[in-house]
């Protein structure tokens, strides 16, 4: 297996108990980490880890995308007769860019906030004290707002997100603001440079959150 340096510290997933939002009944645990194996790149929702922040390198990262951790606290309904109407299907999610103060990012003629596709499908609890989990992904920092950000690094952007989606029982749901922040940098900053024929190995995610072995003169780094 390759071995990728993190870059984040890490925190188990049963510390963000207190998180739960008890008047959603979806909400987002945490950033899952991408675990990678050989040449692939896995989400499950059974990670006990999730990150604490983000990382994203401008000059040479795609769209920053993060693998929220989903969590549906509503009761599984089923009966012999009906299939569950509680299962939720997530849609779409309303994106907000912030400086460090909570105001928003200004881009111009782009939009600030934005919607973005997302498609996962949450079942609901069995018990309905348990909520049940499940990771998507959603892309936060398309790369028509990454060349902005360009001119903000080093610096912070804040990530608001705001879920939408509607249960198998026809009822649209919308989750809480959730906030992950997002530290800018450029040239070499999540980047091990190789050199001559060295294979590159880079992470789930080139350029975000994780370390990359990279032929940096290739690269023009």
């Amino acid at each position: 297996m390759r071995r990728h340096s993190m870059v984040m510290i890490v925190l188990s997933a049963s510390a963000w108990a207190g998180c739960v939002d008890d008047n959603n009944s979806i909400f987002i645990e945490g950033n899952v980490i991408p675990q990678q194996q050989e040449d692939t790149c896995s989400l499950t929702s059974d990670s006990d880890q999730l990150l604490t922040s983000g990382v994203y390198n401008v000059d040479i990262g795609g769209a920053y995308r993060v693998f929220p951790l989903y969590n549906n606290q509503l009761r599984n309904r089923a009966s012999d007769t009906r299939s569950d109407p509680n299962g939720i299907n997530v849609r779409s999610a309303e994106v907000e860019l912030r400086a460090i103060d909570g105001q928003p990012v200004n881009f111009g003629g782009l939009p600030n906030p934005f919607t973005v596709p997302t498609s996962t499908f949450v079942p609901a609890s069995s018990d309905g004290t348990t909520p049940m989990r499940r990771v998507g992904e959603i892309e936060v920092i398309p790369t028509a707002y990454r060349d902005f950000l360009v001119s903000l690094a080093p610096g912070t952007v804040v990530v608001g997100v705001r879920i939408f989606g509607q249960t198998n029982g026809d009822i649209s749901v919308e989750s809480a603001d959730w906030q992950w922040t997002v530290d800018l940098c450029r040239g070499r900053c999540l980047v091990s440079c190789i050199a001559g024929d060295d294979e590159e190995m880079p992470s789930c995610s080139v350029g975000q959150d994780f370390a990359s072995q990279l032929n940096c003169d290739m690269r023009g780094l």
